[in-house]
């Protein structure tokens, strides 16, 4: 009787080992499937975060440059270097950067804030060598008499000139009675 206890009590380790190892094995594996896909998820997320920054950062640049009426192919390289995308409380926004990499602060209605990217694409547009790819505010060589005014006593203005207007400045143009060349 005693031999029998022996065996089954052998047996019985052996089926608990078995039954262990089994076990380890079947959650190593899970485990690594789980590392797989987890590692997949994550490789996705940092892509999509990517694109939504880069299409963040180029809808909110070329808005300012296209309003300060830059030329946004010389200027988007230098404003991507003067931004970071940030997290701030569950948001995803942008710092300005100064020159040194720093945050930029201006100050506005006495107030110090940060920079926002129309007062980086204000300070390239002031600035000597970054300002050229900015358009003057008054075009010139448009072949408009001095006075601005045609024979018949209009105001005219060549149809690129008028297209570089502000809405606002258009309707008050032709409002005034002024004739578009071509």
């Amino acid at each position: 009787m005693l031999k029998t206890q022996d065996n089954f009590q052998r047996r019985k380790e052996e089926i608990e080992q078995n039954l262990k190892a089994t076990f380890e094995r079947q959650l190593q594996q899970v485990a690594s499937q789980h590392k797989t896909e987890l590692d997949l998820a994550t490789k996705r997320g940092d892509s999509y975060r990517s694109q939504l920054e880069q299409t963040a950062f180029e809808s909110r640049a070329l808005a300012a440059v296209a309003e300060a009426r830059g030329e946004a192919t010389l200027l988007l390289p230098h404003i991507q270097k003067r931004t970071k995308a940030v997290e701030q409380d569950g948001k995803f926004d942008f710092q300005i950067l100064d020159a040194k990499g720093e945050p930029m602060t201006v100050v506005d209605d006495g107030k110090v804030v940060p920079a926002t990217f129309k007062h980086l694409v204000d300070s390239l547009k002031a600035d000597p060598i970054f300002g050229r790819a900015f358009e003057g505010v008054n075009p010139s060589g448009g072949g408009t008499p001095p006075n601005g005014k045609t024979p018949n006593g209009q105001k005219s203005m060549s149809r690129g000139a008028f297209n570089q207007l502000a809405p606002q400045a258009q309707m008050d143009f032709c409002k005034a009675g002024g004739q578009l060349t071509d």
